[in-house]
C-alpha cells in the first residue's frame, strides 16, 4: 500500500484527485510527424496526423500479436464477429444458434453444419429455464459467458482452428478486470484480461484488440472506408448486476480521467497465474485456489 498518509498534505484540496481540463484543439500539428496537421484527438492531448495515426494503429495490433509468438503463418483462427462484417474480408461466417448448443452441446457439429438457424421467439425464456429465474442476473450473465466461451472452443475444434480472436477493447478488459475483483475472483484475472486465454491445451482465445478504445478503432473505420455493422443496444439498468456497474463505472471515471482505463490494465496485467494448483474446476476450467488460511 501506498506509505504517504493524509497528514502529509499541506491542505486539504491535495487530498482529492482534480480532473484535467486540458483540451487540445485540432490546429495543432501532429505529436509524432511534428508538420502535418492533425485530425485525431486521442486522450484529450495527444493529437495525430491521418498518415501517423494509421500507421501506429497498424503497429499497435502487429506489435501484441507478435510479442506473444502464438500464431505461425499456416495456422488457422476464428473470428468472434461482433461489429464488423467478415464476409467482406472474405471470411466464411457460420451462424450457431446459443440455446441449441446450451440444451445439447455435443451436438456442435450439427449446429454448424445445418444452413438453416433455428431461433424462435421463447428462445429467451427457454435460456432463462435454464440458468433458473430466480439467479441474479450477475450470476446468469456469469454462467452465460462461460457457456459461450465453451462454444467458441467447441466450435474451434470442430473447424481445426487452433486460435480465437475476440473483439474486446480496452473499457471492456478494465471492466471485466474490476468485475473479477469484486465478485472475489481476483485469482483469474490473467487469463480473463489478459492477451491469451489458454486454459484449453488445444485453443487459444486471443484479444488483439485489448489496447485499443472505442474512439480509435472509430477512426480506423472512417479512414478505411469500413462500414461496421451498428447493432442497436437496448438500454439496461446499470445497478442491476455487478458487470453493468463496473461499466458504467469505468465508462463515467475514463470519460474526466483519460488514463483510468490504461491504469486498471496496467495493474491486471502485473498480475500471474498460479500455475502449481492442478485441481481444475470443471465449469470454468481454472486451477482451483485452496484458501491458505486456516481456522
Amino acid at each position: 500500500m501506498c506509505s504517504v498518509s493524509d497528514e502529509n498534505f499541506e491542505n486539504e484540496a491535495d487530498k482529492v484527485m482534480v480532473k484535467s481540463e486540458r483540451r487540445v484543439t485540432l490546429s495543432a500539428n501532429c505529436n509524432k510527424c511534428r508538420t502535418a496537421k492533425s485530425c485525431v484527438v486521442l486522450r484529450n492531448k495527444d493529437t495525430y496526423c491521418k498518415n501517423c495515426f494509421l500507421a501506429g494503429a497498424t503497429h499497435k495490433f502487429k506489435a501484441l500479436i507478435g510479442k506473444s509468438r502464438l500464431i505461425r503463418p499456416n495456422d488457422r483462427d476464428i473470428l468472434k464477429k461482433v461489429e464488423q462484417e467478415v464476409t467482406s474480408f472474405g471470411f466464411k461466417l457460420y451462424c450457431i444458434s446459443f440455446v441449441e448448443y446450451i440444451l445439447n452441446p455435443s451436438i456442435i457439429h450439427g449446429i454448424i453444419e445445418n444452413n438453416e438457424l433455428n431461433i424462435s421467439e421463447n428462445d429467451k425464456d427457454r435460456l432463462w429455464d435454464i440458468l433458473v429465474k430466480k439467479t441474479s442476473k450477475t450470476n446468469k450473465t456469469d454462467v452465460i459467458n462461460l457457456f459461450m466461451r465453451q462454444l467458441l472452443v467447441d466450435a474451434a475444434k470442430y473447424l481445426n482452428c487452433k486460435f480465437i480472436f475476440t473483439p474486446e477493447i480496452s473499457i471492456d478488459i478494465a471492466s471485466h478486470l474490476l468485475t473479477n475483483i469484486s465478485l472475489g475472483r481476483g485469482c483469474h484475472v490473467p487469463i480473463d484480461t489478459g492477451f491469451c486465454d489458454e486454459r484449453d491445451e488445444d485453443v487459444k482465445i486471443l484479444r488483439p484488440l485489448r489496447l485499443f478504445d472505442l474512439k480509435e478503432l472509430a477512426f480506423y473505420n472512417k479512414f478505411n472506408n469500413l462500414d461496421p455493422i451498428c447493432i442497436r443496444h437496448r438500454e439496461v439498468n446499470p445497478y442491476s448486476s455487478v458487470q453493468d456497474l463496473m461499466k458504467k463505472f469505468v465508462k463515467d471515471l475514463q470519460e474526466n480521467f483519460p488514463a483510468t482505463v490504461t491504469t486498471v490494465m496496467k495493474t491486471g496485467d502485473k498480475l500471474a497465474l498460479d500455475k502449481d494448483n492442478t485441481e481444475i474446476c470443471k465449469l470454468c476450467k481454472v486451477s482451483i485456489i485452496n484458501s491458505m488460511f486456516r481456522f
